[in-house]
């Protein structure tokens, strides 16, 4: 009976073993962590500036934190004696899109109103792209990594990356609605898709890894997704989601990583 009991607990161990080895360390977690950062730093600012508690000239624009996060997405790889070069090459490229982007407001400043409101919306649609750009490069970057060769990592970066390709077409879409009707009444709907794809994209994570916490960020996602659409806050919205949807999981993600390499 004893020896009976000692087989199904070696059993059930090495059944243990043979999934932690199918699924292996969850990658992604240092570019969720630099993208939370970037854009709820970012959204923080703009919301303090359009508040009052800084001056609105100090606003910062969408291209400055998109060219942050792509040039993350092109140079970090992971490792901690890369991080000052990445966060000065993040600062380099958010001064760069600032730059830009104010520059070419000004070119436009003694135009119509109309003719300002389409080069914003274009400026805005850029840096949306350079966005899903900057996450393409990192889900291509981490598929090359020998981590993700576990079929729970490979099916992660799939379902990732099937979500940036959907979020492209949906900002391409509204650009050329907007192009064609004069209406940019369509880029108010981003957040909330946005943060709907978010969603469904854990809740296919959930399912890859069977992580119960991230069916908790999916769960979370939908319902901001909801609010964003009903109340289109997107200060609020986007300061609470980048911050509890992206940083806190992405923080999670490094931990998990770190306890399969101790053991």
């Amino acid at each position: 009976m004893d020896q009976l009991e000692e087989l199904k607990e070696e059993v059930g161990r090495m059944g243990r073993l043979l999934d932690a080895g199918n699924r292996g360390a969850t990658v992604g977690g240092d570019l969720l962590l630099a993208f939370g950062v970037i854009f709820s730093v970012f959204c923080s600012a703009a919301a303090a500036c359009a508040f009052g508690y800084l001056p609105l000239t100090w606003i910062p624009s969408p291209l400055a934190a998109s060219a942050a996060f792509l040039s993350v997405a092109v140079v970090f790889t992971g490792t901690r004696d890369r991080m000052p070069k990445t966060v000065l090459v993040a600062l380099m490229a958010a001064l760069a899109g600032e730059a830009a982007w104010r520059g070419t407001m000004m070119l436009f400043q003694s135009s119509e109103m109309a003719n300002r409101m389409r080069v914003g919306a274009a400026l805005l649609a850029i840096s949306l792209l350079m966005v899903v750009a900057g996450t393409l490069v990192g889900l291509w970057r981490l598929s090359r990594n020998p981590s993700s060769a576990s079929p729970a990592n490979r099916a992660l970066v799939g379902v990732w990356t099937g979500v940036a390709g959907a979020m492209a077409v949906a900002i391409a879409l509204c650009v050329a609605a907007g192009i064609r009707t004069g209406n940019w009444f369509g880029l108010n709907f981003v957040p909330g898709f946005f943060w709907a794809l978010w969603g469904a994209a854990w809740w296919a994570s959930a399912t890859a890894t069977n992580s119960r916490w991230m069916r908790i960020v999916a769960a979370g996602s939908w319902a901001l997704a909801v609010y964003a659409a009903a109340s289109f806050d997107f200060y609020a919205t986007s300061i609470i989601g980048f911050a509890v949807l992206a940083v806190v999981p992405g923080l999670w993600l490094l931990r998990e990583a770190q306890r399969t390499h101790e053991a």
